[in-house]
């Protein structure tokens, strides 16, 4: 082999190195990435055990409210601490029928004292007699109730029982997400 081939193969070698060897560092190298949301205004954070926190809500401020309205009562299933806003997710409404016919009624979830303020779900029901009917809701993340708003249940006849169960978590009043909806 001559001189010249072992030589270019040697500066072919060279160059091959320097343009592998820069990208194969900075690949090892560490870096920052942040995860946030849509908006790009909350960022997931690590705690000191290097774990991903990517929860909403610190599991402790969770809030699932479980109510039963019997006949054709407003009654009250939750107020919203002090310096609280409730952070509304979903929520399921059940309802059952025993008479004679078809069943029809609607459950209601109101945010004000004695069923007279905004409505946060309405669900309606029409069913055969000894049956029931289960409906079940996403809400959006603006879905909030501010501190000290009373959550009320209304069933409308002729309903023999209603349930519902809403899921949600509380945030400090002063930290309600943007642009958030309240009744």
């Amino acid at each position: 082999m001559s001189h010249l081939k072992v030589g270019g193969l040697l500066v072919a070698g060279f160059v091959v190195c320097a343009l592998l060897i820069p990208t194969g560092a900075l690949s090892a190298a560490p870096s920052l990435v942040g995860i946030t949301d849509n908006s790009g205004t909350r960022v997931a954070s690590v705690d000191k055990a290097h774990q991903l926190l990517a929860a909403e809500s610190d599991p402790a401020n969770a809030v699932v409210i479980r109510a039963t309205v019997n006949g054709t009562n407003c009654g009250l299933i939750y107020t919203v601490p002090a310096g609280k806003a409730l952070v509304l997710q979903s929520l399921t409404m059940a309802a059952s029928f025993t008479g004679t016919g078809t069943g029809t009624g609607e459950l209601v979830v109101y945010s004000g004292p004695s069923c007279s303020g905004s409505i946060w779900a309405l669900a309606y029901f029409s069913q055969a007699a000894g049956t029931s009917q289960t409906i079940n809701e996403n809400l959006s993340s603006e879905a909030v109730i501010p501190a000290g708003t009373q959550v009320d249940m209304f069933e409308l006849p002729s309903l023999t029982s209603s349930n519902a169960l809403l899921y949600g978590y509380l945030v400090p009043a002063s930290a309600a997400p943007a642009g958030a909806h309240y009744n």
